[in-house]
């Protein structure tokens, strides 16, 4: 696949942290769609008049529906699109606690843009300039 702006939903329950991501993927020529926690992304998913590329989700979000499970339903309704996991947690410990698949991919925060490009071109297929 080529390299290439790809529409991200992402998913943070933390007003600050959801908007700077926004403008990061914004400034890298991605298309974004925000929710604040599982019901409003499973809802724009739905909606959405163009598929989702990347779900860009926090681990603990509120409102009965964690990471871990919106992940795997928004997988089980648009199988192509692609995961990427944030959360200010440890890794080991989100695992630990079964938060966290130990195979979806991870990214800790706080991150540096070049972080989050570099992961999210992986999980897409792209390649990114050094």
């Amino acid at each position: 696949m080529q390299a290439r702006g790809a529409t991200i939903l992402v998913v943070e329950d933390d007003t600050r942290v959801r908007l700077v991501t926004e403008m990061m993927l914004e400034s890298l020529g991605h298309d974004v769609l925000s929710a604040e926690d599982g019901p409003q992304a499973i809802s724009l998913f739905e909606s959405s008049e163009r598929p989702i590329d990347l779900l860009l989700s926090d681990v603990i979000l509120p409102r009965g529906v964690n990471g871990r499970q919106l992940a795997e339903e928004i997988l089980s309704r648009g199988p192509e699109t692609k995961l990427l996991m944030v959360s200010g947690y440890a890794r080991e410990e989100l695992i630990a606690t079964r938060a966290l698949d130990p195979a979806a991919p991870f990214l800790s925060k706080p991150y540096l843009v070049a972080a989050l490009s570099r992961l999210i071109a992986r999980e897409l297929g792209q390649t990114v300039a050094a």
